[in-house]
């Protein structure tokens, strides 16, 4: 019996895979990026199944999808520039300021992130998140605060600063794999953002579990692994230091 899911079942949808994707990018630029996610991530769900979707429409809607994130993103580092010249232009006006002259640009981000790995931080996360822990009886990424762990491994490979969550949250909506994730796991801008109150706030390489602000050590050595796995999946398709 032939796999209906690697074919294109062309009698049940008579739409192709090209006027899908054109159909989302028509739905980003008449409902905005939020709802174009939210409609695909729902689809997505029922139509995963089939290789034909994987292949034609997932990589290119994906793809736009962070397009537009990253133009969003410039967007927003444009009005960060005008307000900082607003503010410089009028601090010579306060007593006892000393005039500084104006930034040109904000600081830039160390690394600039490739469509490559972009690609392969993803599967990297697909592979973190299925990895399983003590003989399978569980995950090992198993809660919101792991993102934490991804966090600081992709700082200290330099894609963003330590301290620029609103940068980390942009980089990462577009690459996580929903399809892996759980009510548990998923993605979280606050728990992420607790990370500096605790102590993987520093360089992973730095990491030592201390009994005073730790309280435990099973989390913070899980959180270690966690860590270091996602490391190893990032080397293993390419992403190293």
């Amino acid at each position: 019996m032939q796999d209906d899911t690697s074919i294109y079942p062309s009698q049940s949808i008579t739409i192709s895979p090209a006027e899908i994707v054109e159909t989302y990018i028509a739905m980003v630029k008449g409902l905005g990026l939020d709802e174009a996610q939210k409609e695909f991530k729902e689809v997505n769900k029922h139509m995963d199944k089939y290789q034909w979707w994987k292949e034609h429409v997932q990589p290119c809607v994906y793809q736009y999808f962070m397009e537009c994130k990253e133009r969003e993103r410039e967007a927003q580092l444009e009005l960060a520039r005008a307000s900082a010249a607003q503010v410089y232009n009028v601090l010579p006006s306060w007593p006892g300021a000393v005039q500084q002259p104006p930034p040109t640009t904000t600081a830039p981000r160390q690394r600039k992130a490739t469509q490559a790995d972009e690609h392969a931080i993803r599967q990297a996360l697909v592979k973190l998140l299925q990895a399983p822990y003590e003989n399978g009886k569980e995950k090992l990424f198993n809660q919101k605060s792991h993102w934490q762990a991804v966090f600081r491994i992709l700082a200290d490979l330099g894609f963003f600063r330590a301290s620029d969550f609103d940068g980390f949250d942009v980089f990462i909506r577009p690459l996580v794999p929903e399809e892996c994730i759980t009510e548990k796991t998923a993605y979280s801008y606050a728990s992420v953002k607790q990370i500096s109150q605790t102590d993987f706030g520093a360089p992973f390489s730095e990491w030592k579990f201390d009994a005073e602000t730790s309280n435990r050590r099973k989390p913070f050595v899980r959180m270690q692994e966690v860590g270091r796995y996602f490391q190893q999946c990032l080397a293993e398709f390419g992403v190293m230091g």
